[in-house]
């Protein structure tokens, strides 16, 4: 089921894009913690309980009492070793080989000139845009997607190897302009904690049922606006956004990563992403700027 567009377009801002309604920073972050203290508390309370029938099959009150203390601090020392981990090293480890450094990508068929092309568009929008420390790479998949990441040891793109092929100067400026706003609006940074959580739940799958509360249905939106602020060019979104035609089902099913593409990956009975707006939905929006 997809957002409401009447309901989306009533939620924009009215004073336009100076308003940077969706780069309200200490809110996006205070959401964020907030997220991280429920799942915490939410692992806390599992690790407590567990505790407490162990210690009181073993040695009733007391029992009950030291395991539940030590079932806590194991659990609390997992929450914060997975939170501060690197989303960047996850996506490593699920995309495996087929994932490097844009700078090696001559071997993955992506010429040279293509190479220098993207990095010199970055470059212009993070001196721009006064961002910093940013990784980019390459997963080869010849759809048009990319995401971008923000934990504790730095932000990251992900462009697929049909962005870098296939787009030209304008298309590609959108496109990291977009990722930038991802960024900036602290949905790279609150993509880091579920990916955390996504690995946490390994251990704790009680903590699935949290995925939901990662999702932020105008995020797309946010991101897009932000773009276009610092692209000057809307068109060139636009044209992204509507104009695209891949198969994005060649990118694997990953839950973490799944709503963090530009171009969100759908399934079925994954109500996160369903709940997102549509990509018509996003370029109506667009065209009203």
């Amino acid at each position: 089921m997809s957002v409401n567009n009447e309901r989306t377009r009533d939620s924009l801002p009215k004073r336009g894009l100076d308003s940077a309604w969706f780069l309200d920073v200490q809110k996006r972050e205070k959401r964020i913690k907030s997220n991280v203290l429920v799942a915490e508390g939410f692992v806390s309370l599992w690790a407590a309980i567990l505790g407490v029938i162990v210690g009181w099959l073993v040695g009733r009150i007391i029992g009950a009492i030291a395991v539940a203390v030590v079932f806590l601090v194991v659990s609390n020392i997992l929450i914060i070793r997975f939170v501060n981990s690197s989303g960047t090293k996850l996506a490593l480890d699920l995309f495996g080989s087929k994932m490097m450094l844009l700078k090696d990508a001559e071997v993955m068929g992506i010429s040279k000139e293509k190479i220098e092309r993207v990095f010199n568009i970055i470059e212009r929008l993070c001196i721009q845009d006064g961002i910093s420390d940013c990784e980019i790479y390459v997963i080869d998949f010849p759809s048009v997607n990319s995401l971008a990441i923000e934990d504790k040891k730095g932000r990251a793109f992900i462009l697929t190897k049909g962005a870098v092929n296939t787009l030209d100067r304008m298309k590609m400026e959108a496109l990291l302009g977009h990722e930038i706003g991802v960024l900036r609006s602290q949905v790279g940074h609150l993509g880091g904690v579920e990916m955390a959580m996504f690995k946490l739940s390994s251990f704790f799958p009680p903590l699935r049922k949290l995925q939901g509360s990662f999702n932020d249905p105008l995020a797309p939106i946010s991101a897009d606006l932000y773009a276009i602020g610092l692209t000057r060019y809307p068109p060139a979104l636009i044209d992204l956004l509507s104009g695209d035609s891949s198969d994005h089902s060649e990118l694997p099913q990953i839950e973490p990563f799944r709503k963090l593409w530009l171009f969100p990956l759908q399934n079925e009975g994954t109500m996160a992403v369903e709940q997102m707006v549509s990509i018509d939905e996003r370029v109506e929006i667009l065209s009203d700027f």
